[in-house]
Formats: C-alpha cells, structure tokens, sequence
C-alpha cells in the first residue's frame, strides 16, 4: 500500500514561502544591471515581435497563443521578461553579448533558484520609468589574441570539434544572429589575421575531417584547406561547402600562375580549381 506524501503544517509553509522569496529577491538584487537591459531591448516592441525575438531560435518553442495567454497571466509585457530571464538565465545573458566566462560565473551562482509563477512575476518585475532611466549596457567587444604561436598548422580532433560545436555554435547561434561581430569580428580583421585565428582552425579541421584528409583533386594527403568562397557564412563556417582540402602541389596550380606569380583574382582562382577538378 502506497503512503500519502507528508503534509506540510502551516507554519512549515509559511517558512518554505519566506525562504523562496528572500531568496528570489537576491537574485534579482544581484542580476538587475542585466535584467534591465534584457528587458529594455525588448518591451517596447509589439508582441509578435517579442515572440519570434525569444524563442526562434528555442528548441521547444511554445505556440504564439500561449505565449499572449502567458503574458495576459503575468499582468504584463514587463513582468513576463522578467520571469522569463528568471527562468532562462543563461539565454537572457547571451543575448547580451557576454563572454560565455561571464556567463558560466553568473549560471553557476545561481544553480539553484526556486520557481517563480507567472502570476508574482509583478512583485520583482523594475517599473517602465527604472528601465528607461538605466545606464546603457554594453559587454566588453571580444577579441583575439592574434600571435605567431597561434597560427593554425595543425589539426583538432573529431571530438575537440564537437566540443566546440556544442557549447560555441549550438548555443550561441542567436547570438550570431544578432550580432556576430561582438563575437569574432571578421570585418576588421585582414586575411592574414584570420589565418591565425582560433576560429579558422575549427573551419579548417572540419573540412580535413570531412574529405579524409584527401585532396578533393588528386587523392594524395591533403595538407591545405581552400577557400572557393570568401563570403562571411563561409568565413564564419556556415557554409563549408565553400572550403575544400587539397594537397600543396594542387594548391599551388590554384594560388600560383603558371610563371609563378601569386593569384589575387578570387574569380581566377575560381576558375583554375574548376579546370583541374575537370582534369
């Protein structure tokens, strides 16, 4: 025979709901210079707006008439972000653009947090006036640490490359949306620079990965990786298509002309990888 669960007396509830609003008033007293400026980049704009902004990128996304009931069950466009930061800290943070170090800190404080209903959202929520009167917000612009020593001549490993998809890419995928060059701002950065970078040695692995470390042209060990294409979702590593892995003599017969000068027409390039892959 099954037991009832034990009953909380009165008084025992009571504490229970003292302790959870203390301690979801820290939270807020401690997270307010970012709940602020979630709140500000969204609020004032029309709900179906609102809606796409948060969960487009989710991967359980809730229907747009939920979503309306949720914020008519909060009292509010206000006090529903708040419980929405409350209950998905670490989204909330990315779309701050901060580092992923800060973010990790502020998540790992916080590890255990009561629930928080819709309906006391209010009680926490700042007032329009707070929000508007708060101090621009801005995460310190990342950047590489660009040195010789960091230039890519090797390769990483099939898992390190899923590591980094999984906590960079996946992730952070609205954060690309939004504003990728707080994250690796390829517009100021020249060729040679990217080269060196972190982030050209994941492009890199991937495409060695992917053709077995052969050349896509002979079959011999591949030793270079290509680019066909030089547009930012190629150099970001969102079309791979683009990149392709040769060995040294048959990038040379792409980069070099046949008097060994060096090629700067990318559309020259272009054409004399399209003319040795027909053979």
């Amino acid at each position: 025979m099954l037991e009832s669960p034990p009953q909380w007396s009165k008084e025992e509830k009571e504490k229970h709901k003292r302790e959870m609003i203390e301690a979801v008033t820290e939270f807020f007293s401690q997270n307010t210079k970012y709940l602020l400026p979630f709140i500000g980049q969204h609020y004032k704009y029309k709900k179906s707006r609102i809606y796409k902004q948060l969960y487009e990128d989710a991967f359980r996304v809730p229907s747009q008439s939920k979503f309306y009931s949720d914020i008519k069950k909060a009292e509010g466009v206000i006090p529903f972000l708040t419980h929405y930061f409350y209950n998905n800290l670490k989204e909330s943070l990315e779309s701050l653009s901060l580092s992923p170090i800060v973010i990790n800190e502020i998540v790992e404080k916080t590890k255990i947090r009561y629930c928080l209903n819709l309906n006391e959202a209010g009680n926490y929520s700042p007032s329009e006036e707070t929000i508007e009167s708060a101090d621009d917000f801005k995460a310190k612009p990342r950047k590489f640490k660009v040195t010789k020593k960091s230039r890519a001549t090797t390769y990483l490993s099939e898992s390190s490359i899923q590591a980094f998809y999984k906590e960079i890419y996946r992730s952070n995928e609205l954060f690309y949306k939004t504003n990728p060059d707080a994250l690796y701002n390829l517009a100021s950065m020249d060729y040679q620079n990217y080269l060196q970078s972190p982030y050209w040695l994941i492009v890199r692995s991937i495409a060695l990965h992917r053709d077995s470390f052969k050349c896509v042209v002979c079959e011999e060990m591949a030793t270079c990786v290509h680019h066909l294409s030089y547009d930012e979702d190629v150099l970001y590593g969102k079309d791979l298509d683009q990149v392709v892995s040769l060995c040294e003599s048959c990038h040379h017969k792409i980069e070099f002309s046949d008097d060994g000068n060096k090629i700067s027409s990318i559309s020259e390039k272009l054409y004399r990888y399209k003319q040795i892959i027909k053979g």
